[in-house]
């Protein structure tokens, strides 16, 4: 395991990487890092840390983030983490399942399937010999 050393970061630098953190997507998630870094955690720790964040948002309505939807998707909820959150710089849909069933979460695939009907006689009426 590496041991990573940071210097003391100054306060100007403290607030620059707090504007970071608000205000640049492509830096935001470099400033938490180094913050968190700042504050003693280690790297394991960060990875933790970022691991229970990414569960506590997935098991919440989204709608408690004043986001218009009642559900997550995979993809959606990568999305926030990266860019809303800061939580990671880049992570795919795979791996926030990943994080979930790791931790007990058990995702749903919600699928829409189009051309497929409930009605017994969908067939015959889709080739015209029904009407």
């Amino acid at each position: 395991m590496w041991n990573i050393y940071l210097r003391e970061i100054s306060t100007e630098e403290m607030n620059d990487l707090h504007w970071l953190l608000d205000n640049d997507v492509e830096s935001g998630y470099r400033a938490k890092m180094i913050l968190l870094r700042d504050e003693g955690y280690t790297v394991p720790e960060i990875r933790r840390i970022t691991e229970r964040k990414i569960v506590e948002i997935a098991t919440n309505d989204p709608r408690k983030y004043r986001l218009k939807f009642s559900t997550w998707s995979l993809r959606v909820l990568a999305g926030y983490i990266m860019e809303e959150k800061k939580l990671v710089e880049s992570i795919s849909h795979t791996e926030i399942k990943n994080v979930l069933v790791k931790h007990g979460i058990e995702w749903r695939n919600s699928k829409t399937v189009l051309g497929k009907s409930r009605d017994p006689e969908y067939e015959l009426k889709k080739i015209g010999l029904k009407s």
